[in-house]
């Protein structure tokens, strides 16, 4: 390896060259990994829509198993290309741009005849899925080769080039949102290709004429496909999750969802979010005729207790909800809506088909998260209602497959239960399993527990619970819905009152499910209905209840907020090794289980197999020793990073509240301040030599203990806080973590490249391969054990990098 020095005061002409090729270098590399984090964001959508939801996991995986790939490869190419790097990255960059452009588009538009998600885990899909793999890798492949490539072929400007490389993708971060919401998926994929072309063009400027116009001619194409997409739909989708969709009278695209409108009849619309969840827009017709039905109103049963009182909806949708309560005589209604879109299709584009439902006098809707609203508002309220507030959506960051939901919390419920008028109650409606009741269950475990916290000795008083059955229809073939859908499909509804139910209260609830005849009662105080409901509420200990019970019951927290996740640790082994489809008996909230499981032993397979045997194999044959300790160094590193990534973001998700500031925010600042100290990694070469940069790694540490203790405390304070004070605070918390982040990366390529240059694309590699692992045990922790519990294993990560970084030093 060939180390530039520079000395001196006055730069002679090679050394302005030489800055002139690291600053190209620099920027080529920013639009690579910019290009790369958009792509990864955009994928993640893409597959929420086209795939299931948990795949969310399965795009974020791929992603790092291709940048994993690219450093094995590079470890073979890079002494063949050290001659001809800029002509290399030229060519790298046009098929990089080429390839996110062709595998975004087969994305989209190339679907396999017959295959359905829904028909379980026959051959002809494991194929598709198999091919998708491929497919969705090869632009992160060529990406992480650009990248480690220039790393090994200039490790003296390792901090710069990382710094790159992590701006870039914070830039990446920031630009997303608007893309999505501009152009949608489709559109995004063509805009983040044309990016990835540009990074080709600033790699051609040192080159001949040929290189230049190639690299932008491959720029003008993908800008030009861009425009026949926005003119004529060229990549709009036509089949999700298998199925051809039908007429859409309106379609849009943003960071955290697609939303569709199809007609279901001439008075009734669906309003669907990524082909998956869905409301109800109807007409004021319509849902009178609704409401006159016993069965069908039995869900606003909440607006007949109480006269002309103060509501709050928190995830209106279609506006059902909201026409009910004014349908029952209540005249001040607030409906919170998160979704921008939704906003726009009830406030503007469908306005009219509603009955200008929120141009009503005392109607009012407002964009925000439900908890933020609610954490914020000074009033007090006769009904708070949830009706089946939830999606099957990937968020926006892209993490979370199994669908953390802070509106289901002891926390969020004990908010609920604070902004009640006296003798106000909390309506909520969740599905419910006849056999083994759950969803609805845990609602009631959220609310009592909320309940014992705000001092009620008795808060089996609080609750009436009811069930509505429908039958069960499906176009699954009937082998494979035995094995997944029940055989009765219930609606429950859960009543939790601030004071206790009198009987006047009771009775009328009673009655009114007398006449309704789906409706089944399922506890109410005073009643002996003997069932999983009143034993949980009537027990001296819930938690002798939780741990008898076949799931996992205890109520979830803003720490660990996985609503729908309820396999008990004990059964998470088992669970696994049962048939795939099976552990989804009788609802699909645990195949999100399955993939991180499979994830997380095809990771360590292939960290085995792609790393440490060829690392192995090299040591016996040339006799090359002393890379286990920066190849674990390395590693730690990947695991630490996205640990401590992945916590902070949850936490400040919730401080921010929409899932777009996750993006445009925090991503993008966490990344941002990284790249920041990247650069601060380059004065400290001097003291890693001599074993001590110990105020790097330690003060890591100290803050993410800090933060782990500190963080929930202060988001909890800050949620009243307006946005722009919280985004602030957000930055503000991000900048000393970030910045620490920067620092052992860069630190340990320079070091390596002081005598074990041929250890970077291995160094590459590793971090890589730890990065997938980590995505998934991230998650496994957090189901368990919590965001607080990653955060803490994330600062331990980096604690053991320092004692490995010192005995690396020290060594040499």
């Amino acid at each position: 390896m060939v180390t530039v020095h520079e000395s001196g005061s006055r730069s002679s002409p090679s050394a302005e060259t030489s800055s002139r090729d690291v600053i190209r270098l620099a920027v080529g590399i920013g639009l690579v990994t910019l290009s790369s984090l958009m792509f990864q964001i955009t994928v993640t959508r893409i597959f929420s829509v086209t795939l299931l939801y948990h795949f969310s996991t399965f795009a974020i995986g791929m992603a790092l198993l291709g940048i994993t790939a690219s450093g094995v490869v590079a470890s073979a190419l890079a002494p063949r290309l050290r001659a001809t790097l800029d002509a290399s990255l030229v060519l790298l960059g046009c098929v990089h741009a080429l390839a996110i452009a062709g595998v975004g588009a087969l994305l989209l538009v190339v679907h396999v005849p017959g295959l359905n998600l829904y028909a379980g885990l026959t051959p002809p899909l494991r194929l598709y899925l198999l091919i998708v793999a491929v497919l969705t890798a090869l632009p992160f492949f060529l990406s992480g080769l650009i990248v480690v490539l220039g790393l090994w072929h200039r490790t003296e400007h390792a901090s710069t080039l990382y710094f790159a490389d992590l701006v870039g993708a914070g830039v990446g971060a920031f630009l997303v949102p608007p893309v999505l919401d501009g152009v949608g998926a489709p559109g995004a994929i063509l805009v983040i290709a044309s990016l990835a072309a540009l990074a080709s063009v600033v790699f051609s400027l040192p080159k001949t004429r040929r290189y230049q116009i190639g690299s932008a001619v491959v720029f003008v194409l993908l800008l030009g496909l861009l425009g026949v997409h926005l003119r004529h739909g060229l990549l709009d989708l036509e089949m999700v999750k298998g199925v051809q969709e039908g007429e859409k009278l309106f379609e849009k695209w943003n960071a955290f969802s697609r939303v569709t409108v199809t007609p279901t009849s001439d008075s009734v619309y669906s309003i669907s979010i990524d082909a998956g969840a869905s409301t109800m827009l109807a007409t004021p017709e319509e849902i009178q005729k609704l409401l006159a039905d016993p069965n069908a109103s039995m869900s606003q049963a909440v607006y007949r207790l109480k006269e002309n009182g103060r509501v709050l909806v928190i995830g209106p949708g279609g506006g059902f909800d909201v026409a009910s309560a004014r349908h029952f005589g209540h005249r001040q209604v607030t409906g919170v809506e998160i979704n921008p879109i939704i906003v726009h299709i009830v406030r503007e584009r469908f306005r009219a088909f509603t009955g200008d439902l929120y141009g009503q006098d005392g109607v009012q809707l407002v964009h925000d998260d439900g908890r933020s609203f609610i954490r914020r508002s000074q009033r007090q309220y006769d009904i708070i209602q949830l009706s089946m507030v939830d999606t099957w959506a990937a968020t926006g960051a892209g993490w979370l497959a199994l669908s953390e939901n802070t509106l289901y919390t002891v926390e969020a419920f004990e908010d609920y239960l604070r902004h009640l008028s006296e003798g106000g109650i909390v309506s909520v409606q969740r599905w419910f399993f006849p056999d083994t009741p759950r969803e609805t269950l845990r609602v009631v475990s959220l609310g009592a527990e909320a309940l014992r916290r705000q001092g009620s000795q008795n808060p089996h008083r609080h609750f009436l619970v009811w069930r509505m059955r429908f039958p069960v229809t499906t176009d699954l073939s009937p082998q494979f819905a035995g094995q997944i859908m029940p055989q009765e499909f219930s609606l429950g509804t859960v009543l939790i009152k601030q004071s206790p139910f009198d009987e006047v209260e009771i009775e009328r609830i009673e009655s009114l499910c007398r006449r309704a005849p789906q409706c089944v009662m399922v506890y109410a105080p005073g009643r002996e209905i003997a069932n999983p409901f009143t034993t949980l509420l009537h027990a001296e200990d819930p938690e002798v209840f939780y741990k008898a019970y076949p799931f996992w019951m205890d109520p979830t927290t803003d720490d660990r907020p996985f609503f729908f996740y309820m396999l008990k640790p004990s059964q998470v082994l088992t669970t696994f090794s049962r048939d795939f489809f099976r552990i989804l008996s009788p609802d699909v909230t645990n195949i999100g289980l399955f993939l991180l499981m499979n994830s997380v032993l095809i990771t360590v397979g292939l960290v085995l197999v792609a790393i440490v045997l060829p690392l192995l194999i090299l040591s016996a044959r040339q006799s090359r020793r002393g890379w286990g300790t920066p190849i674990g160094y390395f590693f730690c590193l990947g695991l630490g990073f996205m640990f401590v990534e992945i916590s902070m973001l949850q936490r400040l998700t919730l401080l921010l509240s929409y899932p777009v500031y996750s993006l445009a925010v925090t991503l993008a600042a966490l990344l941002v301040f990284s790249g920041c100290g990247s650069l601060l990694a380059g004065r400290l070469l001097p003291a890693a030599r001599k074993g001590r940069p110990t105020w790097a790694f330690l003060g890591l540490v100290g803050v993410g203990t800090l933060y782990a203790w500190v963080l929930p405390a202060l988001s909890d304070w800050a949620l009243p806080l307006n946005l722009p004070a919280r985004i602030s605070l957000a930055v503000l918390v991000l900048l000393p973590v970030g910045l620490l982040l920067g620092i052992p990366f860069p630190l340990g390529i320079k070091q390596l490249g002081q005598g074990q240059g041929g250890l970077i694309p291995w160094a590459w590699a590793s971090n890589g391969g730890a990065s997938v692992l980590a995505s998934s045990l991230a998650m496994l922790i957090a189901l368990h054990l919590g965001f607080t519990a990653v955060l803490l294993v994330g600062t331990g990560c980096y604690l053991l990098a320092w004692l490995l970084f010192r005995r690396w030093t020290a060594r040499e």
